[in-house]
């Protein structure tokens, strides 16, 4: 598996999970893993910062 690979499924992964939401939840979850890169001293937001910010709203129901 190439690292080209390992991102087009990453990126599949984010679309399958963020299916159906607004423009809203998705800037939201942008904002959510952002801040939480921040808090890291971070200079980029990872897809680990992304999907974990996608797992927390779907679990506290923030996102359906």
């Amino acid at each position: 598996m190439t690292a080209r690979d390992t991102r087009r499924g990453c990126l599949q992964t984010l679309a399958d999970q963020t299916e159906g939401l607004s423009s809203a939840d998705i800037i939201e979850i942008v904002d959510d893993a952002a801040m939480h890169a921040a808090e890291l001293d971070a200079d980029v937001i990872t897809h680990k910062d992304l999907t974990a910010t996608v797992s927390e709203a779907i679990r506290e129901g923030r996102l359906t």
